[in-house]
């Protein structure tokens, strides 16, 4: 949505207007219903977004919660052993993102990353 108002701004600048549609094809009344039905999707779509992320803070703070719970009764044994098995993948998740890292900033990028184009090596 925002690559395309970006776009169509940049197109108003330079005098560009084709993709507004020309009052003589539209009544009054349905440019109205247009303009007001485009405010009250933009207020849907922000109050959807604020509920999803509402929902996930609510179920990640429950399960932290839980965890916090568990082991203040003394029953962790269960998240060593988690913990245990899972460390290997965490590691080189962090490897490859350093590594990712690295390489674009010194092997791809020109001037060690300062400038924003492949160097077609």
């Amino acid at each position: 949505m925002l690559s395309s108002y970006r776009t169509n701004l940049l197109a108003l600048y330079k005098g560009d207007n084709t993709h507004i549609p020309s009052r003589s094809t539209l009544e009054n009344s349905s440019l109205l219903t247009g303009s007001i039905k485009y405010a009250g999707y933009q207020v849907a779509y922000i109050a959807w977004g604020f509920i999803l992320q509402l929902i996930v803070l609510f179920l990640s703070a429950l399960v932290i919660s839980i965890i916090i719970a568990l082991i203040r009764l003394g029953i962790y044994q269960w998240i060593l052993t988690l913990l245990s098995s899972i460390w290997p993948a965490v590691l080189m998740t962090i490897m490859v993102m350093l590594a990712q890292t690295i390489l674009t900033k010194y092997a791809f990028l020109q001037e060690n990353g300062e400038v924003l184009a492949i160097d077609n090596r």
